[in-house]
């Protein structure tokens, strides 16, 4: 008996490679769309926990300025400890130990590095100060501060009704993620009742968030 092999023809070969390329190039996109919603997830939660380190820390800051310790004998807080500028927060209170403190938080350009790693063009930076009853002054508690964030683009205060132990800090925050998460440079928009926050144009994604604060140990006008 006589057997008859058969081979794919020139155009079943060409089909077969055309729908083959044709899943190959679908499974790619489904993929790279993942990776990228994936990537902007990533970028997003990695935003918001910055967000809410300088929120925390700006709200424990601002309601702990002015706390005095009736017996740690340093008697009153002089003059401003709550004082605010359009990119810093200082503030002096007693801490529980019986000692006084200052901490100040403020905007700090980097120009690309800070303390020689990569922090984006700027970083939010805390200095912490101890007070000396002999030179009756702040003294700065260690040879720099350090970074409460990076990849800060933008960090606003302002405060009412005067900048010295205001009753009200209102503080904005522009966060740049740190790598690329779209394909091309976009235009990024935010609202905000209370600063002039520009629009920008990057291939970054960008958060802003701003809130107000209430000292606590500020005695109302």
């Amino acid at each position: 008996m006589r057997t008859t092999l058969s081979a794919f023809t020139l155009l079943e070969l060409l089909v077969a490679s055309l729908v083959a390329t044709a899943l190959f190039l679908a499974a790619t996109s489904v993929m790279r769309n993942y990776n990228q919603i994936l990537a902007r997830n990533i970028a997003l939660a990695q935003l918001n926990g910055h967000h809410s380190i300088v929120e925390n820390f700006m709200t424990r800051l601002v309601d702990n300025a002015g706390y005095h310790d009736l017996d740690n004998g340093l008697g009153n807080h002089p003059g401003c400890y709550l004082s605010v500028s359009p990119t810093q927060v200082s503030a002096a209170y007693d801490t529980i130990s019986g000692a006084r403190e200052r901490v100040d938080l403020e905007f700090l350009a980097t120009g690309g590095t800070y303390r020689g790693f990569d922090a984006g063009n700027n970083v939010i930076e805390f200095s912490i100060y101890d007070w000396n009853s002999s030179s009756n002054a702040f003294i700065f508690r260690n040879q720099w501060g350090g970074p409460l964030v990076d990849q800060v683009e933008g960090f606003y205060v302002s405060a009412t009704p005067s900048v010295c132990n205001p009753e009200l800090v209102v503080v904005g925050v522009l966060l740049r993620s740190r790598e690329t998460i779209f394909r091309s440079a976009r235009t990024q928009s935010f609202s905000s009742d209370y600063f002039s926050v520009a629009s920008v144009s990057s291939a970054h994604m960008f958060s802003y968030n701003e809130f107000l604060v209430a000292p606590k140990n500020v005695v109302l006008r």
